[in-house]
């Protein structure tokens, strides 16, 4: 078969055909020449690197500042004019010190996540529609940044109270006064304000626990108890943390104890007669689940007496003398609120006394019902059932006393026998009737417990 070649027709020219294949041969030629003109034109503008430190502020924003200091240093690059790219090095260098700061408080939000873009911050600085300028690219593009309320650290001592209430006291192990630190958050003018009004206060904060507050042991939160004792929220300002973060208040009931005795404690010198004491019996208030207490560690039959702090004699001249003592706000080492605090005491100087260390041997007084026979006592130190004890009287009478006729002893009581871990009690002293001794200080203590016998 004859192969033939296949020749287009071309179409007429000025036709309608001719037009359109003419108009697409042209649009195709314009892109390759914007092309050509664009790359050449990259290739012709002068370009610059530079590196500055960006700085992010809130500026005077009184209600926002950065969560933490924020400071970048970046890198960018800059397309245009070179005399332009010179003029923005300079003043980047020299009159910025190569520091951009921005503002971020008319942008940023609290509580979220902020981001910044930085080629827009360096465009605006650039003046790209002054100097003709474009920023080409920024390394890093996006800056990170949280923002928070403003906020102040302060310290104070914070003093928790019963206020009015005359029935309610704290338990004498808890320390109603303690020092706290905390922040606080808000307005930063109003911040401003508040840490002075602290400070003009002396650091002192006092606030009552005594309404709705149930009788034992609560817990407080200390930011709670420090908002309501300096009205931090009705300033429009928040505790977000303090130091200690909680505390444990016991509260009990306060009852009055009437008609306590109180007596003069005293060395240095014989008395001819008692000390008369005024007033000689007052009033005491104590924690209502202490008074047995206080019941319990005295002897059997003994009454519960006050106590003055000891006064020293030995300068007070033969005769009749006046002193005024301060009464020790305890009883058998419960802490009690004596009705007064001091006492005027009237006596009169027999003759000036000596002091003399003895041993006493401790034993043991067992209850009527032979419980002796189920229990065995088990010191904790045998050593110390034997102490030494300082002991005040007249030469005389000191030089009289033999230490076998010094009767020291414990009185077990039934709840003795309840299991325990130790028991530590106070040993009762007794000198013989005719001589006129006293033992220094407080009385000596032993540690024991009972333990049941093993039945046959």
């Amino acid at each position: 078969m004859k192969r033939g070649t296949y020749v287009p027709e071309e179409p007429p020219r000025f036709s309608r055909q001719w037009w359109a294949n003419t108009g697409k041969n042209l649009f195709w030629v314009l892109i390759a020449t914007v092309l050509i003109w664009t790359f050449a034109d990259m290739e012709s503008t002068p370009v610059k690197e530079l590196e500055a430190t960006l700085v992010l502020t809130t500026g005077k924003s009184p209600v926002m500042i950065l969560d933490s200091k924020v400071e970048r240093r970046i890198r960018f690059t800059i397309r245009g004019d070179r005399a332009a790219m010179d003029r923005l090095e300079k003043r980047l260098v020299r009159e910025l010190g190569s520091v951009i700061t921005v503002d971020v408080s008319g942008r940023a939000k609290l509580d979220e996540e902020n981001y910044l873009e930085v080629r827009p911050v360096l465009e605006q600085m650039a003046g790209p529609a002054k100097s003709g300028l474009t920023v080409v690219s920024a390394t890093p593009s996006i800056i990170k940044y949280n923002v928070v309320r403003p906020r102040v650290e302060l310290r104070a001592t914070l003093t928790l109270t019963t206020g009015a209430a005359a029935d309610l006291i704290f338990l004498p192990n808890f320390k109603p006064t303690l020092d706290v630190s905390f922040i606080v958050e808000g307005n930063r003018d109003v911040l401003q304000a508040f840490g002075e009004q602290i400070k003009q206060a002396g650091a002192k904060l006092t606030y009552d626990v005594s309404a709705n507050s149930p009788i034992g042991d609560r817990e407080y939160a200390a930011a709670e108890l420090i908002d309501k004792a300096a009205g931090v929220s009705k300033l429009g300002l928040t505790v977000v943390s303090a130091i200690p973060a909680g505390v444990v208040v016991p509260l009990d009931r306060r009852i009055t104890v009437p008609d306590i005795e109180v007596k003069l404690d005293y060395e240095g010198a014989a008395l001819a007669k008692e000390a008369e004491v005024k007033p000689a019996r007052m009033s005491i208030r104590v924690a209502q689940s202490l008074w047995p207490q206080v019941q319990k560690q005295l002897p059997a039959g003994a009454k519960p007496t006050l106590k003055t702090h000891r006064v020293d004699l030995k300068s007070y001249p033969d005769g009749p003398s006046t002193v005024e003592a301060e009464v020790i706000p305890a009883i058998a080492g419960v802490p009690v609120e004596p009705e007064q605090q001091n006492v005027t005491v009237n006596f009169r100087i027999a003759q000036r006394i000596a002091a003399r260390t003895i041993t006493a041997s401790v034993r043991v007084l067992w209850p009527p019902d032979e419980s002796w026979k189920d229990y065995d006592l088990k010191r904790k130190d045998v050593l110390e059932w034997r102490k030494p004890v300082q002991v005040t009287g007249s030469r005389k009478d000191l030089d009289q006393l033999d230490e076998k006729d010094v009767d020291a002893y414990i009185i077990i009581r039934e709840d003795d026998k309840k299991p325990v871990s130790w028991l530590t009690r106070q040993v009762e002293i007794r000198f013989p009737g005719d001589l006129q001794l006293k033992v220094v200080g407080e009385k000596p203590t032993v540690t024991f417990r009972l333990e049941p016998r093993p039945r046959s």
